[in-house]
């Protein structure tokens, strides 16, 4: 299938499309996309969040095609559903006459079609042959909602490589402002690795044949980044800052969740360690984030994030049987969903910290958080709920 030019596209307005294929191949196949490189000759946007492109109040309006089969439709309503159980998107179906509306649907010729963003008209979000899933569908419906693909960002080399690849498979660099949002490899807008098409992990504790693009529905990122572009509020109301950009308004924004022995405030933070997206501690005073694994406590001031709710407060400490929602945070390399942890602290006659760690999904009798250059383990604990 021949690329298109897009670079034409964008000249004429016809509206931008993107088109791959993202099933989730067996890692020991020759999996392909269609085009893997349709984000050359964009032109020269300097953004991936484009003003007056996002549908409105995030409503998206659909229309269910008549090429879809039963199951198809199923298909299609599990990723509205995990769409809208991690952001503040709505799905509602189209009324006569309404302009503005994405079509589900079914194409043989195709894996995943979608187009970019709201076009203001009629626009669509396909999948066929092996793809007709859930995932390629979130896949394609990021799009529509304006996500790009991650393994194109523009500081995707420090993340990935395409050692010993032929120019012409590595596909194209980005220049979409990522608005501060670290790098995801579990991501749903990222193709697999292992492949010249998608490249190698650079950091350790990555897997490229099972850690890129493999988060069940949206990943924690995923909804992070939908959460911010369309300033959703309420229990998606908070926002993750760089550490090493934090300007005075995010400063008041961030939330104390724990203090030093001395009574310093604590803030949430995430950043990597090991291929895991991990949560710990940021002191303030020292401009760290201190996160716990692998029995060791880390220091990061750069490539971390900082926990803010700008307007105020939704977020609270409670138990782990809390009726609240827990707030995802994290995950671990292979897409495992993880949360903020919090308890007291007091070992080896150092004070007693109210610290800031992390729990995930698959041992929740077990959290961790950094204590004095090294890991604790902790049963009995708190989350951040809202």
């Amino acid at each position: 299938m021949a690329l298109f030019s897009f670079q034409l596209c964008f000249f004429i307005a016809i509206p931008i499309f993107i088109w791959e294929s993202t099933a989730t191949p067996n890692p020991n196949s020759d999996f392909k996309c269609d085009v893997p490189d349709e984000w050359l000759g964009i032109g020269n946007r300097s953004r991936s969040f484009f003003p007056g492109t996002t549908w409105p109040n995030g409503i998206v309006k659909y229309e269910l095609h008549s090429s879809l089969s039963s199951q198809d439709r199923v298909e299609a309503q599990r990723a509205f559903d995990d769409i809208q159980s991690k952001t503040c998107i709505r799905f509602q179906p189209r009324s006569p006459g309404e302009a503005a509306y994405t079509s589900i649907e079914y194409d043989p010729k195709v894996c995943g079609l979608g187009h970019l963003c709201r076009t203001g008209g009629y626009q669509y979000a396909k999948f066929g042959g092996i793809c007709r899933n859930k995932n390629t569908m979130i896949h394609e419906l990021g799009h529509n909602l304006c996500l790009g693909h991650e393994h194109t960002r523009r500081d995707r080399d420090d993340y990935l490589h395409f050692n010993g690849c032929n120019p012409a498979e590595i596909p194209g660099k980005d220049n979409f402002e990522t608005r501060g949002h670290l790098y995801d490899y579990t991501s749903r807008m990222s193709y697999q690795c292992g492949v010249c098409f998608g490249g190698w992990p650079k950091m350790s504790g990555v897997n490229p044949n099972s850690n890129c693009g493999n988060s069940e529905g949206l990943s924690v990122m995923d909804a992070d980044k939908i959460n911010d572009l369309y300033n959703c509020q309420g229990c998606y109301a908070h926002r993750w800052r760089p550490i090493d950009a934090l300007s005075d308004v995010d400063r008041r924004n961030m939330v104390q969740f724990g203090k030093t022995s001395t009574g310093a405030p604590l803030y949430l933070c995430r950043g990597y360690v090991g291929g895991t997206m991990t949560s710990g501690k940021y002191w303030s005073e020292t401009g760290i984030c201190y996160l716990p694994n692998n029995g060791v406590e880390h220091q990061l001031r750069s490539r971390a994030q900082v926990f803010t709710v700008p307007g105020g407060r939704a977020f609270q400490i409670a138990t782990m049987n809390s009726k609240s929602t827990r707030v995802p945070v994290g995950r671990k390399a292979n897409a495992v969903e993880c949360y903020a942890a919090v308890a007291d602290i007091d070992e080896d006659g150092k004070g007693k910290e109210t610290s800031i760690g992390i729990v995930c999904a698959d041992s929740l009798n077990r959290a961790y958080f950094p204590y004095w250059g090294k890991e604790v383990v902790r049963s009995q604990y708190s989350v951040i709920v809202c």
